[in-house]
């Protein structure tokens, strides 16, 4: 009788027991979801043979999700953990432009200093160069990774600061005037770094290191200023090699401020923290990274401090991505959802931007299910020219660039031109119209270019004008 008269209890204690295991399932399994989507996006890298991915979530202030995909070291079968090194290439300009914000907000720089107040040596230009537009894009200083292309660099050469230096001490016109237009640069970054470490009286790595890295707990973070540095679980790159195996690509770039950041998944969750909590830097140097870009017409435009301003799905967000040699990056910040996600490769092929772009929809509901990440396809091979053996050779020869000091070698072979550098494999030149011609890539150095003949008041060829991505007009003298 007195089990039956607390019957009704105990059935309504056990449905509520019941309902709340309930809830606990299914919240658990509705997270479990969204990480086996997670893991879907990236089940074409999931493998013990091929290279991959690590990626980080962070959602509310906490990492909700950390994984590694793949293999960091083929030749060792070394798996890829968020403990994994890579070179986040391009996403370090956001670093970069931190250190700059908060010097300015020490008064140790201004937005408008002429930069060769801090760096006299740089060639002066009919117009000054500021902070600012090294910051924006808006310097008209070359772009050195396709123009040190155009001069016959590879990815796998070494490639340091003082070869940057050198070659923009041969540049002799910008690009366009300062502010009038903006043209992504790689150059401003590294003079940028070079500010940095002449204001402060440090390198630009000590700099960061006690700045940034350290008070953050980045403990596996710094930026590269030596290519024959040896890194404790640096991933090694790779690009496709046939239908299903991976060459190694050789990676020897020293590019602090523009490049070169080496980082692990589990030190970027500390950066993008801070993105929300500004503990490092405080909200006066962030707010001041988020200022879009504003050209001399007074057009603005999505371009931070290193940060790529644009929407998500209506929302105001942050991204940034590199790509350097095999290794590929991507980070995105939605400040309204306070999500962030960060995506490091060591695969040519992976898109870094859009799996980024994936991961969030999948995170925050955008999606039903995820969109397969598009991989990086090669441009499509050009019909050949139309033109006889006879009429090609007048433009063949040797031509010379003073400001790259490098020569490029034309040849006609079977009624077809070819160009390229001393030593490396020459390019099918196609015909677009007289006189100027195409490449889809020099080998070896993942370029298109453009060509454009000279001639004289005689109509012979007398030298050629070279251009390549965000590079214009590179001028070369026929010396043979």
């Amino acid at each position: 009788m007195r089990m039956n008269s607390r019957s009704p209890w105990v059935v309504k204690l056990s449905l509520i027991l019941c309902l709340t295991l309930l809830g606990c399932v299914t919240h658990r399994n509705h997270s479990g979801d969204r990480k086996l989507e997670i893991d879907r996006l990236f089940r074409a890298w999931h493998h013990p043979d091929t290279p991959g991915a690590a990626v980080v979530v962070i959602k509310d202030g906490t990492v909700v999700y950390q994984n590694g995909y793949g293999c960091a070291d083929l030749a060792h079968g070394i798996a890829i953990t968020p403990e994994t090194v890579f070179d986040v290439a391009s996403v370090s300009k956001q670093f970069t432009g931190l250190a700059v914000a908060m010097l300015i907000g020490q008064r140790r720089l201004s937005l408008d200093d002429d930069v060769r107040a801090h760096l006299p040596d740089l060639p002066r230009f009919d117009k000054p160069i500021t902070i600012r537009h090294l910051l924006y894009h808006t310097s008209g200083l070359r772009d050195w990774s396709p123009t040190l292309a155009l001069a016959g660099v590879g990815w796998s050469d070494p490639i340091t600061i003082d070869d940057i230096r050198r070659m923009l001490s041969r540049q002799r016109e910008l690009e366009f005037e300062p502010g009038a237009t903006s043209l992504y640069s790689n150059t401003g970054y590294n003079l940028l770094a070079e500010v940095v470490a002449k204001v402060t009286g440090q390198s630009f790595r000590s700099w960061t290191d006690e700045n940034l890295f350290r008070p953050l707990g980045m403990r596996h973070t710094h930026f590269c200023d030596d290519p024959t540095e040896i890194i404790s679980k640096q991933a090694a790159c790779y690009e496709p090699s046939g239908k299903s195996s991976y060459r190694r690509v050789v990676s020897q770039l020293a590019a602090p401020g523009s490049s070169s950041l080496m980082t692990t998944a589990e030190d970027m969750a500390k950066w993008l923290t801070n993105l929300e909590t500004a503990g490092v830097g405080g909200p006066v140097a962030l707010q001041m990274m988020r200022e879009p870009g504003k050209l001399n017409s007074g057009a603005s435009f999505g371009y931070g401090f290193g940060l790529v301003l644009e929407k998500y799905h209506g929302l105001d967000s942050e991204s940034h991505g590199g790509g350097w040699a095999g290794y590929k990056s991507a980070v995105l910040h939605i400040p309204a959802r306070r999500f962030a996600v960060a995506v490091l490769s060591n695969d040519a092929d992976l898109n870094a931007e859009r799996l980024a772009h994936d991961v969030a929809d999948c995170v925050l509901g955008y999606s039903d299910s995820p969109v397969a990440a598009q991989a990086w396809s090669a441009s499509s091979v050009s019909a050949a020219m139309e033109a006889n053996h006879v009429s090609l050779q007048e433009y063949t020869g040797v031509f010379w660039s003073d400001e790259l000091q490098s020569a490029v070698h034309i040849e006609c072979i079977g009624g077809q031109l070819l160009m390229g550098h001393l030593l490396r494999e020459r390019a099918r030149m196609n015909r677009k119209q007289r006189d100027e011609f195409e490449v889809d890539g020099f080998p070896e150095l993942n370029v298109k270019a453009s060509i454009e003949f000279i001639r004289d008041q005689t109509l012979e060829i007398t030298g050629l004008k070279l251009s390549a991505r965000r590079v214009h007009n590179v001028r070369f003298e026929r010396v043979r």
